[in-house]
């Protein structure tokens, strides 16, 4: 039998191994498309099955391997029976699912509330918290109306809990006056000249440009790549004045069946809008004076006829009687000296930044991200035009910019690449920085590269300004590690798991999984020396429970198998909890009067808050209110921005709603977005 420290190093040298396999420690990047779609993603509308009966309607929405869910939609005609009386309505859940947030629609008027045998008084609203216990069952009410007619009953569910490839399957019973009735049917529509879709179902968002229906799947909204979204006006795009159209097509399936949109630019401070939707393309005119940049927020429905149908929607934007496509990145890189590498320990390096003071077109920096490569990687930071910087890894939080030096270490840096899981003192790595500004500006600041470092290094000849990489003068220390050898039958499926199990939590803990493969033989978990008790799905995937921990600690994962054991050496490493409070905090306006809908320029600007920080995990909204007399118009105001957010970003698991009375404040700001992880 293998030792279990011969499985130490065997995990250790797991890059090796793949390098002597012929296997790269940096991901290819992909063939350029002759033609950009600029999609980054596809949301599928699906309800594989219902069965509507009066005693309890059940309803099941299938899950591929790697598909997610986080929302249910109940949307349900009741035809003319259902006239005058009070409606019921009693969701039930599954037992792991934790709702976050529900509403009823303003057609349904109705009052939603939590069902609960746990200690504790049923809330009215979650508000990004999820339900303790956690509550299975949902009741929403619609009152008598002796006037009423008909009613479309429609609630919104958003929930945690659901493990990727899981399906949901969802019981409803409906009563009207005390009298258990049945729908007649999803009040399934998908507007005309608009982009909403209704009907009960969850939706899926699929990373990419392309994706094939499956059963079940019948609607599908792309969403226009907000990075590569933008016209910027000149004599080579588009003057003051021009008109301009976004135009959506589908060609290898369905046709488009509706648009919307509208056009948003900053002037000074003030976020403006214009354009109209109509039923085929959507057709903006450029201002004048024409503003720097104009962002294009473009949107279109894709009706699904049949499982198989490809949804591969392109969208661009055009000069009346042209065919050039306008859009480009929306962000313009202003190029900054390179940070120095000023000093090391065993365990980290510390860098030292200059803030930006002047640049060729922006000054007013709010932020820095730290990003780390390593050495085989050319061009660190250098961006797609969909794509975080290239690199390996990024720093866990934001810093101010006004920041003079920042200290790199394991538990601050977060992994950027599968292949390269954890940031290690003894591998060389060269840094570059990232400032970014607040929303409404035009470019970000990226360094130069700096000289290349290692963390065992004592002492670092910096480099220049310029950018260029040194290491004549680096005296690292030289790692010596064993040769590749034969993985042992049962742990060739977990060498791949390595860079899902070791994880970076906060103190409060959390798990991690092993899934795709066989591990039936698993016979014990520990960590750091202590036993944990995992559980096993119907799929065979493997959630192992990680106990709280103090942060700026480690501990090993020892994984025992039928044929042995494998220790990851500091596989669990826990880090204090984000301070929220010096996170960064993007404040927007662009809601129009009393309303609470996310729409337009709006809509653009909440979703380059949430995407401030690549990683987060965590966001929260903050409503601004002028009185207490308007804490419940803030309150549905943030509540709608992080729904939008959430929504429109699967890696955004937690949110958190608040309101803040400040008349100053509300005076300039509807809202203020953090995001963190």
């Amino acid at each position: 039998m293998t030792s279990s420290n011969t499985l130490k190093k065997l995990v250790s040298i797991g890059a090796a191994m793949l390098l002597a396999v012929g296997g790269s420690l940096v991901a290819a990047q992909p063939a350029s498309a002759t033609v950009n779609s600029n999609v980054s993603a596809i949301t599928s509308y699906r309800l594989t099955s219902a069965t509507r009966n009066a005693s309890g309607s059940t309803y099941v929405v299938h899950a591929l391997t790697g598909e997610s869910m986080r929302t249910f939609t109940y949307d349900e005609d009741f035809g003319a029976n259902q006239s005058g009386g009070a409606l019921s309505l009693v969701f039930t859940f599954p037992s792991n699912v934790q709702v976050q947030n529900y509403t009823g629609s303003s057609s349904l008027y109705a009052t939603v509330t939590p069902t609960t045998t746990a200690t504790g008084a049923a809330q009215s609203s979650v508000n990004g918290t999820p339900a303790t216990s956690p509550w299975t069952t949902y009741t929403a009410t619609v009152p008598a109306d002796s006037l009423r007619t008909s009613l479309n009953a429609r609630v919104e569910f958003t929930f945690t809990g659901l493990s990727s490839g899981t399906d949901l399957s969802v019981n409803v019973v409906a009563t009207l006056a005390g009298t258990p009735i049945a729908p007649t049917g999803s009040h399934t529509t998908m507007d005309s000249g608009s982009t909403r879709v209704r009907g009960t179902s969850s939706y899926i968002t699929h990373q990419g440009d392309s994706y094939t229906a499956i059963t079940g799947d019948f609607a599908a909204t792309p969403s226009i790549s907000y990075s590569n979204s933008c016209v910027w006006p000149g004599s080579t795009t588009a003057v003051a004045n021009d008109p301009i159209k976004a135009v959506w097509s589908n060609p290898s399936g369905p046709s488009v069946i509706a648009t919307n949109g509208n056009l948003s630019y900053w002037n000074g401070t003030t976020q403006l809008a214009n354009g109209t939707p109509s039923t085929s393309e959507t057709t903006f005119t450029v201002p004048s004076p024409a503003p720097e940049k104009l962002t294009v927020n473009a949107g279109a429905v894709i009706t699904i006829s049949a499982a198989g149908d490809v949804i591969a929607p392109a969208v661009k934007v055009v000069k009346s009687n042209t065919t050039n496509d306008l859009l480009e990145p929306c962000y313009r890189n202003e190029a900054l000296p390179a940070v120095v590498a000023s000093s090391a320990s065993a365990t980290s390096v510390t860098l030292t930044l200059v803030p930006p003071t002047t640049s060729t077109h922006y000054t007013g920096w709010q932020y820095a991200s730290v990003y780390a490569c390593v050495t085989t990687i050319t061009n660190c930071g250098s961006q797609s035009p969909s794509g975080p910087p290239n690199a390996s890894f990024s720093g866990s939080a934001p810093v101010l910019a006004s920041a003079t030096s920042v200290t790199i270490s394991a538990s601050t840096m977060r992994s950027y690449s599968m292949m390269q899981t954890t940031w290690d003192p003894t591998v060389s790595y060269k840094y570059v920085v990232l400032y970014m500004a607040n929303t409404g500006t035009n470019y970000q600041g990226m360094t130069a590269e700096s000289n290349a470092v290692a963390a065992t290094v004592s002492s670092v000849n910096s480099n220049s300004s310029n950018g260029s990489n040194s290491n004549s003068n680096a005296n690292s220390t030289s790692v010596a590690t064993e040769s590749a050898k034969p993985l042992p039958v049962w742990a060739a499926p977990i060498l791949k798991q390595v860079p899902s199990l070791s994880k970076t939590l906060n103190t409060d803990g959390g798990k991690v999984a092993l899934t795709d493969g066989d591990f039936s033989s698993l016979k014990s978990v520990t960590i750091g020396g202590k036993p944990v008790v995992f559980s096993t799905d119907a799929k065979g995937d493997v959630f192992i429970p990680v106990p709280a921990g103090k942060a700026g600690t480690s501990a090993d994962l020892v994984v025992t198998f039928a044929g042995g054991s494998m220790v990851i050496q500091d596989g669990i490493k826990y880090v204090a909890p984000t301070d929220v409070a010096s996170v960064p905090e993007s404040t927007l306006a662009g809601f129009t009067k009393k309303s609470t809908k996310v729409t337009g320029a709006l809509a653009a600007s909440i979703l380059y808050a949430a995407q401030v920080d690549h990683k987060a995990t965590s966001i929260v909204c903050n409503g601004y209110a002028a009185s207490k007399s308007d804490v419940a118009l803030a309150t549905a105001r943030a509540q709608a921005a992080c729904d939008y957010a959430t929504g429109a970003y699967a890696n955004l698991t937690k949110a958190t709603v608040a309101v803040v009375v400040n008349k100053a404040k509300a005076k300039s700001a509807a809202l203020g977005i953090k995001v963190y992880h």
